[in-house]
């Protein structure tokens, strides 16, 4: 505001002063007579302390011949002008002074208190100044005379800043974009607060230089209004010019990239990159720029019809607040695919000419349509082109295989080819079915003999006892053992040769096998080593049999090592360290051989345990005129070789014999039936 305002006048006793135009007049003439009347200032009243002047009487008028005094009269008037605030310079300015070449002198004063470095008639109004009431007085002086007028003028209102600059907004103004306040330059400097606006109304919070519009402020008005402030100054806002805020753009949209060999039935992703800020992502797969109907995944599996075409997707990315952006990757030719599995054909069946061969394919993945390439040593056999193949007379001693090839469209065809088969096997043309010469009887050797085969092939043998194979029977030659015995021996010829068909021929079975040959038929005194070997035997006499061991010639019962007399079945052991053998009425001996499966039940006699009869909890009847039982160790015939013994007269008995005896005799004891083992 402007507060211009005119002083009152004051006299130098600080009175106001009222002169007439009458008392200005003879001012003047007095001034210009020669009488030597000296004008002193106006009488100050009569508590001045100085005596009224007196005016000389001009009708005297005697010339003195002194100069006349100089008097230094004030204007009537003088003003403080200007607008009196803060920031503006004001002026006193004064009327006429008398004699018009006075100096003067300025004093300024703010509430009463001079202002002591201001002595012009300008004076600079600060914020110093706020509020006070201003005083300048003037003071006109020549010689030694001097005259003064006073202005006042106040209070002194706070200054204006204006024209305060209007604010402009500097970037672009759109959603989560920082826009920057320009405030302009404010004169004199302020200090600038500011405070964002969307459409007029304050932004809570946003009082910053700068701002960045949020999702809620799209598509409204922003504008920044700037107050400027400073001491002794009235506050000042001033408001830019509004701009609409736009869609956001994001700062980082990567161009898409795609991951994974780009050939039918191959699975591909989509690699969209880092958006910034965060986006909603959608896809779009296209072939030679055309969407691919339903492709809006972040995977896709090229199909058939795509082979050859250029395959891209589209990242579209969207916010809330933001524009829409589109990104395209580069665009990549679709191979043809390529089958992810391709198994190796494997082929069933005898590789002999004649027989049928059968490729199984496995299972392909994807799905693939087959055909078949049967080759022989690795070229194709003509016409060979199914999943079976029947082997004829050229494949003889070839080696086969089978290729097989999938088909599927947009693909590439593939193959893969089976593991060849061994040599193609033929018949022997001519094979002779083996004879067997020799006597079928327990301790006799039997031997096979073969005819000529064509061609010569490499023979094995199987011997077989009532057509069941004898382990470890297989030499061309057989010794027939107790297990044998009341069996057929056959024997089974086994020809082989390289490229040809493995064949077998089975000999005519002989006769069931009779009983070991004796080694004695005649009673005697035999010599051990010599007519008969050392071992153990067994005799079946038809009425009574004694037998001795002897460790010398003769008769003398000293030489008698062991001996028994018995009507039933006996089995001794000689020993090698024996002389002789004496036998009576026993009939034949024969080697002690396990013939057929063990007994569970036997009657009177000496039994081999294990391969006569077996071990077991045994019972037998007795008999009253005694019954008599002893377990053995051996056949020595020795006393030291009774285990236990036994005998009673009348009544049940029963006996345990054991795994480890080696032998049993009984007599008078009726028939031993086994009851457990």
């Amino acid at each position: 505001m402007t507060n211009t305002l005119r002083s009152s006048v004051l006299t130098s006793s600080g009175r106001a002063r009222r002169r007439s135009s009458a008392l200005g007049a003879l001012l003047t003439t007095a001034l210009a007579l020669t009488a030597s009347v000296a004008l002193v200032a106006p009488a100050q009243g009569t508590d001045g302390g100085l005596p009224p002047v007196e005016e000389a009487d001009a009708g005297e008028g005697a010339d003195t011949g002194e100069p006349d005094p100089i008097v230094v009269v004030a204007p009537e008037t003088a003003a403080i002008e200007g607008d009196v605030q803060v920031g503006a310079t004001v002026q006193v300015t004064t009327g006429e002074w008398t004699p018009a070449d006075v100096e003067l002198t300025y004093t300024w004063s703010a509430d009463d208190v001079v202002l002591p470095d201001e002595t012009g008639a300008e004076l600079a109004l600060t914020a110093d100044h706020l509020g006070t009431e201003l005083t300048a007085t003037v003071t006109g002086a020549l010689g030694d005379a001097a005259d003064s007028v006073t202005a006042t003028a106040g209070p002194v209102l706070a200054g204006d800043l204006d024209p305060a600059p209007t604010p402009t907004i500097s970037g672009a103004v759109r959603v989560d974009a920082e826009v920057t306040a320009l405030p302009g330059t404010w004169d004199p400097e302020a200090s600038l607060s500011y405070q964002w606006q969307i459409s007029g109304q304050p932004v809570t919070g946003a009082t910053g230089s700068t701002y960045t519009p949020t999702t809620a402020d799209k598509g409204q008005t922003l504008t920044v209004a700037v107050t400027g402030t400073r001491y002794g100054y009235t506050s000042v806002t001033t408001v830019s010019e509004g701009a609409v805020v736009g869609a956001g753009t994001f700062p980082s949209s990567p161009t898409p990239t795609i991951s994974g060999t780009v050939r039918v039935g191959s699975a591909l992703q989509a690699v969209p990159g880092t958006w910034s800020p965060d986006a909603t992502l959608t896809y779009q797969w296209r072939t030679d720029g055309k969407s691919i109907s339903g492709a809006t995944g972040s995977t896709y599996t090229p199909q058939a019809a795509d082979k050859g075409r250029t395959l891209s997707v589209v990242v579209t990315g969207s916010r809330e607040g933001y524009a829409t952006t589109k990104r395209a990757s580069a665009g990549t030719v679709v191979a043809a695919g390529r089958f992810t599995t391709v198994p190796t054909p494997k082929i069933s069946g005898t590789p002999h000419v004649g027989s049928t061969l059968k490729a199984t394919a496995g299972t392909w993945s994807p799905g693939a349509q087959l055909t078949y390439q049967w080759k022989r040593d690795g070229r194709s056999i003509s016409g060979a082109n199914r999943s079976t193949y029947r082997l004829t007379a050229s494949d003889h001693a070839r080696r086969i295989t089978v290729t097989v090839t999938g088909k599927r469209s947009g693909y590439a065809a593939a193959s893969s080819t089976s593991s060849a088969t061994g040599l193609v096997a033929k018949p022997f043309p001519r094979t002779v079915a083996p004879t067997i010469s020799g006597t079928a009887r327990v301790g006799s050797t039997l031997k096979a003999t073969v005819g000529t085969w064509s061609p010569a092939a490499s023979l094995t043998y199987q011997w077989r006892r009532d057509g069941v194979s004898i382990p470890g029977a297989t030499r061309p030659s057989y010794t027939l053992v107790g297990a044998d015995y009341g069996k057929t021996i056959t024997v089974k010829v086994t020809g082989a040769r390289s490229t040809y068909i493995t064949a077998s021929r089975l000999s005519t079975a002989t006769a069931k096998v009779g009983k070991p040959a004796p080694t004695l038929t005649k009673n005697g005194a035999y010599r051990v080593g010599i007519d008969i070997k050392a071992g153990t035997y067994i005799a079946n006499p038809s009425d009574y049999c004694y037998w001795e061991r002897r460790d010398r010639p003769g008769t003398s019962l000293a030489g008698v090592i062991s001996n028994e007399f018995t009507e039933h079945q006996t089995i001794v052991t000689i020993r090698a360290s024996d002389k002789y053998f004496v036998t009576d009425g026993c009939g034949s001996w024969t080697r002690l051989v396990a013939l057929g499966a063990a007994r569970t039940t036997f009657k009177d006699g000496s039994w081999a345990v294990g391969s006569q009869i077996k071990p077991g909890l045994y019972t037998a009847p007795g008999g009253r005129e005694g019954c008599y039982w002893e377990r053995r160790s051996s056949f020595s015939g020795e006393f030291s070789a009774v285990l236990e013994n036994n005998l009673t007269f009348g009544g049940r008995t029963s006996v345990r014999i054991y795994p480890g005896d080696a032998g049993f005799l009984t007599d008078g004891c009726g028939t031993w039936t086994r009851q457990s083992s």
